[in-house]
């Protein structure tokens, strides 16, 4: 089940974020109101045909391509490796993947315990002012093709609140597209059309 977060580094509440430096990781004194200060005052501007729109503060977000944007976010969201509990799981940043294994007989054990980590997943986003993105979480099963037959076509998705997330075939996961076998066809076959060869 790889689960998306929507605008993740653009969603980092400030306040929450100087809080959970404060309260989980002991920053405290000037380390901490460097830190605050680093996030305060900023401001964006809307530039439509040259016309610019008034400074409109910001209290969200941090500079995804700055050094500090990224650990910043990994601190805002260190917190959700709890509630992988149970699943096997990689966290990158604001992508999230959690992983469970069994045999074709244990598929609706499966299901339930993705399904109950993506709903405490999807709290914890609202608890944090994140969201996650029902519409482009996949889920994609792996195993031999004899295996795969043996799960019912109509008993391979997960329900997340009221979205209903069909299996899909191969996932592009950093970077690299993966499919039910773990044949890497569509990888190959992908990248190809951009590789090419000089002799010199």
């Amino acid at each position: 089940m790889l689960l998306d977060l929507s605008a993740a580094f653009d969603a980092v509440d400030h306040q929450i974020l100087t809080e959970i430096l404060q309260r989980r990781f002991g920053v405290s004194g000037k380390a901490l109101d460097w830190l605050a200060d680093y996030l305060s005052g900023r401001c964006q501007v809307l530039r439509v045909g040259g016309h610019d729109s008034e400074n409109s503060a910001l209290h969200v977000g941090v500079p995804q391509g700055s050094v500090l944007g990224p650990k910043a976010f990994r601190e805002y969201a260190e917190d959700v490796a709890h509630l992988m509990e149970g699943l096997q799981y990689h966290l990158f940043a604001d992508d999230m993947q959690g992983q469970k294994h069994g045999r074709p007989a244990d598929v609706p054990a499966i299901i339930s315990a993705l399904e109950d980590c993506a709903t405490d997943v999807s709290a914890w986003c609202a608890a944090k002012r994140l969201q996650l993105n029902a519409e482009k979480t996949e889920v994609l099963w792996f195993g031999t093709p004899a295996n795969l037959r043996e799960i019912p076509s109509d008993n391979r998705s997960i329900r997340l609140g009221s979205t209903v997330v069909d299996p899909v075939n191969v996932v592009r996961d950093l970077g690299v597209f993966l499919d039910a076998e773990l044949s890497m066809r569509d990888h190959v076959a992908r990248t190809a059309q951009t590789c090419f060869y000089s002799f010199a």
